[in-house]
């Protein structure tokens, strides 16, 4: 009976329950969730531990810039295909099969740090192979969503979800960073593998519905099918767009926040840690006003409004901050806005796009968003080779500040 309901039973309407209550009484969305929570603990939480250990293996700064380079780069290659894999494809079995291959390599890489082998140039060759099952994790997730809730409850759906996944980049960066002061970064490689292995099984007890089962697509010319309708059709281009912004001033604090706390603010892996996690409880607030919040009629001129005064100032005032209480505020508060942003996107990016497409939607948004992380590397690398950490993050919320606001004022999205 996932996905369906009871004909016995008497006939409630969503506002009925309350959006949680309605949500998760849905056998699959529940399912769905608590897999997204297990898995997606390794997503931030691997780049902070190759961040650290980067560092542990040189002092060349350019090469955490490197990482975020080696890192992104699965996405910005395999989304595309990822997406029309979950079109394609039965989504248990593709879930199984990413979830698996995440807690092999870090299992792999956890036996690699443990023994003299590892070396700078290896440690972003594990970070490349672990990114590759993590880049087609996001658009299987997120494309599962739509299918598996009704349109009223979908932009609540979305919300949740987003809390889901920043409730496991607390978890997952906090685990990381005390079991990197615990057991070291092999130890943590190893809690991470335990992880995967436990999502699995989690993901063979999930029954999907029907409609989520594998969709007709063509083998051949998927891919272009959905570059097609992302680039060529209004508001998905502008969405994609600014989410490939967003994405660039994220990538600049995700990639520079762990070296500005250890190297600026003079602080050890477990409070560096703190800093990404209270991101991550920024943006459970920012999903939990967008679940309590009813519904909007002008939620793209909210999505412009907030990404253009909360996502690119982060950067700059972590830039300037020599403190870490306003560290924490101010990585607190940007995760507020974040939280608001990014469910209304991907909302907005949903509703837009054809069911068949879906898959492949998701890993279009997924390669701007997460495909932004690379190319913010290289936008960095000369700053960063230049200046110090802390100055290249302020140049970064300088340009991010002002490309958010151009792209978010475009008519197409403040008029959804």
């Amino acid at each position: 009976m996932s996905g369906t309901e009871n004909p016995s039973a008497p006939s409630r309407s969503p506002d009925d329950l309350g959006p949680f209550r309605s949500l998760f009484s849905n056998e699959s969305f529940r399912g769905l969730w608590i897999v997204t929570v297990v898995a997606s603990m390794s997503v931030g939480s691997s780049r902070f531990i190759f961040v650290w250990l980067i560092g542990d293996l040189t002092d060349w700064s350019p090469a955490v810039t490197l990482l975020g380079l080696v890192v992104g780069l699965p996405a910005l290659l395999l989304s595309p295909l990822a997406g029309a894999l979950v079109d394609r494809l039965a989504p248990q079995h593709l879930g199984l099969g990413l979830l698996a291959a995440t807690g092999t390599s870090f299992a792999v890489i956890a036996l690699l740090v443990g023994s003299s082998v590892m070396n700078p140039a290896l440690a972003l060759v594990c970070a490349l192979v672990n990114a590759v099952p993590i880049a087609g994790t996001v658009p299987f997730l997120q494309a599962l969503t739509p299918r598996v809730v009704p349109r009223t409850l979908h932009l609540q759906a979305v919300a949740l979800q987003n809390l889901g996944l920043n409730t496991s980049m607390i978890a997952g960066t906090l685990v990381a960073s005390v079991s990197i002061a615990v057991a070291g970064v092999a130890g943590s490689l190893w809690v991470f593998a335990a992880t995967n292995a436990f999502a699995t099984l989690l993901l063979l007890r999930t029954t999907l519905p029907p409609d989520a089962v594998a969709v007709s697509t063509p083998r051949r010319g998927a891919v272009r099918a959905g570059l097609r309708q992302a680039l060529t059709t209004q508001p998905l281009r502008s969405l994609l767009t600014l989410s490939f912004t967003m994405g660039l001033a994220v990538s600049a604090v995700l990639l520079l926040l762990p070296a500005v706390a250890r190297d600026v603010l003079m602080v050890g892996s477990v409070k560096a840690g703190l800093l990404t996690g209270s991101i991550g409880l920024g943006l459970m607030s920012g999903s939990l006003i967008i679940v309590r919040l009813p519904p909007q009629r002008r939620r793209g001129l909210v999505l412009a409004l907030v990404a253009t005064a909360s996502i690119g100032a982060g950067p700059l005032l972590l830039g300037v901050s020599r403190s870490f209480p306003f560290s924490l505020a101010v990585t607190f508060l940007w995760g507020v806005g974040g939280g608001v942003v990014t469910a209304l996107a991907r909302t907005l990016i949903q509703e837009q796009t054809p069911h068949d497409l879906m898959g492949r939607m998701m890993g279009i948004a997924a390669l701007a968003h997460q495909g932004a992380f690379p190319v913010a590397s290289l936008l960095l690398y000369v700053p960063v080779k230049q200046f110090a950490m802390s100055d290249s993050l302020v140049l970064a919320g300088l340009v991010g500040t002002a490309a958010i606001a151009v792209t978010a004022s475009r008519p197409a999205i403040r008029r959804l």
